[in-house]
């Protein structure tokens, strides 16, 4: 069964986290988190429309970032470490500027916290994020309504609620509920496979593989389309364009491995399978972004 808008679930989840969003907008200065991630030891260096992947060791908080260039790595750089209830989300424009901000959630106190690049690469500044209570996590990093800043989309996987902050800055604008899925979903991660400006919402199921997307117009649920099933060690990490073709692929990391392979994508046609290098288990794909 794949995930659809269960209005009576989401209503009780809705009445819960607008009040969370609330309180977080009230916050024009919200406090910094308690053990926020240090700085990094390096800046990035990568030209302008690499695609930039972010690597995190889940045991240590050790970083890392590979440069990819039309489908080839071609380059690898430690980026130093944090502590390990750290866990990047996302990365996007907060702002409507070149300035690329990097989304960290803190998986023991709920926090969120930005890191703000340059188009230089240089770590600028550091700010603490309005949040929301556990369970609930920033699932995509993305702009789902056009207006050149990323949103935050939060999944309770408790609940199967799934909530839009649409922000300006690190400023709610407002909350806008999607409604509830069914719980075995995960929502992976969010990207505009079909090229039509509005970025969809890739969703996968905890038991039985089944990949399905959400086509979006704004925080509306226009369509759903199945993607395929694969086997439940795979998971979505990211979407980006790999090979530089002008379309948007399917990044996948097998957990038990971390093994990469990457969908080439014409839309939402799957339309061919690539196996990149990867990096060395336990190490994860944490977020992608294209250098500014």
């Amino acid at each position: 069964m794949s995930p659809s808008l269960v209005r009576q679930r989401a209503a009780r989840a809705a009445v819960v986290f607008a009040a969370a969003a609330a309180v977080a907008a009230c916050a024009d200065a919200p406090s910094a988190p308690r053990r926020a991630p240090a700085r990094p030891h390096a800046d990035i260096t990568a030209n302008t429309g690499d695609l930039l992947l972010a690597l995190q060791q889940p045991a240590t908080g050790d970083l890392a970032y590979w440069v990819v260039r039309a489908g080839t790595v071609v380059a690898t750089q430690p980026y130093g470490d944090v502590p390990a209830a750290w866990r990047i989300v996302g990365a996007g424009h907060l702002v409507v500027d070149p300035e690329t901000a990097l989304l960290w959630h803190n998986g023991t106190t709920g926090d969120l916290v930005a890191w703000y690049f340059g188009t230089s690469g240089t770590l600028d500044s550091t700010r603490a994020m309005p949040s929301a209570p556990l369970p609930w996590r920033v699932a995509a990093v993305a702009d789902m309504n056009g207006d050149g800043r990323s949103d935050l989309v939060w999944h309770d996987a408790t609940s199967g609620a799934v909530i839009v902050w649409l922000m300006d800055g690190r400023t709610i604008a407002s909350s806008v509920s999607l409604g509830a899925v069914p719980t075995e979903w995960r929502l992976a991660t969010a990207g505009d496979l079909d090229a039509d400006g509005h970025p969809e919402l890739l969703w996968e199921n905890t038991q039985s593989g089944d990949r399905v997307a959400w086509r979006m117009n704004g925080t509306a649920v226009t369509a759903t389309t199945a993607l395929g099933t694969v086997p439940t060690s795979w998971s979505i990490v990211a979407v980006a364009d790999w090979d530089g073709d002008g379309h948007a692929d399917v990044l996948w990391q097998d957990a038990a491995t971390s093994a990469l392979a990457v969908w080439r994508m014409n839309g939402l046609a799957h339309l061919s399978t690539l196996t990149p290098a990867s990096p060395p288990a336990p190490w994860r794909v944490a977020g992608a972004v294209v250098a500014p």
